[in-house]
């Protein structure tokens, strides 16, 4: 009797590892006005991120543990402050130079969000990695307007060129215009993403 031979095909997908991690990636902290979670440094001059909810009428819940962050963007009304943007930055442990990553985190916008009698309007987040704790060394990621209530995941894949120390994140105004804004942040996730397509060649997407 003839043997019968059966062809197996390996085919490779992605494959998602470990690379290096930010504490307090969920930014759990107490609710202050001011103050972000422990972990996480002011950047920008006149910045004062807040670890929410229960600060300047913020009602929403967590997408992850208890407590998440909010920051905002300034108008003009003759204040100091006046066209400012709030930024954080946390330092990152083993990021490797040239190697892809891929970033997550959950943004949403609260509608209620008010000073006074400003009502914020919805903005983006520029994302950077630092040479430096509040250094703009390389910008990898600018969201799109985050004008949703409900907390959405966003995901994107980025290669530094060089070893960096911290990540920093950046509310921004979107247009050229500026104006009150904020945007709530929670959840981030990074991981060393490797795609491997065969005979030891890896691709950074």
């Amino acid at each position: 009797m003839k043997k019968k031979w059966a062809l197996i095909l390996f085919i490779s997908f992605p494959k998602f590892v470990y690379g290096q991690t930010i504490d307090n990636p969920s930014f759990e902290g107490t609710p202050e006005t001011g103050i972000p979670p422990p972990s996480w440094y002011i950047c920008n001059t006149y910045s004062t991120p807040d670890t929410q909810p229960g600060t300047w009428g913020v009602t929403s819940a967590a997408s992850d543990g208890n407590t998440f962050l909010s920051l905002t963007t300034r108008g003009a009304l003759g204040y100091p402050n006046d066209n400012t943007l709030e930024a954080v930055a946390a330092k990152l442990n083993n990021l490797k130079s040239n190697t892809c990553y891929n970033l997550s985190l959950d943004l949403s916008w609260f509608n209620e969000f008010r000073w006074e009698s400003i009502h914020y309007q919805p903005a983006i987040l520029k994302v950077w990695l630092s040479s430096g704790q509040c250094l703009k060394t390389e910008l990898i990621w600018t969201s799109p307007l985050i004008n949703h209530t409900n907390w959405q995941t966003y995901n994107f894949n980025f290669n530094g060129s060089k070893e960096y120390s911290h990540l920093l994140f950046e509310v921004n105004y979107s247009g050229s215009n500026s104006y009150y804004g904020s945007m709530l942040l929670d959840n981030i996730r990074i991981e060393e993403n490797k795609v491997n397509i065969g005979a030891d060649v890896i691709i950074c997407s």
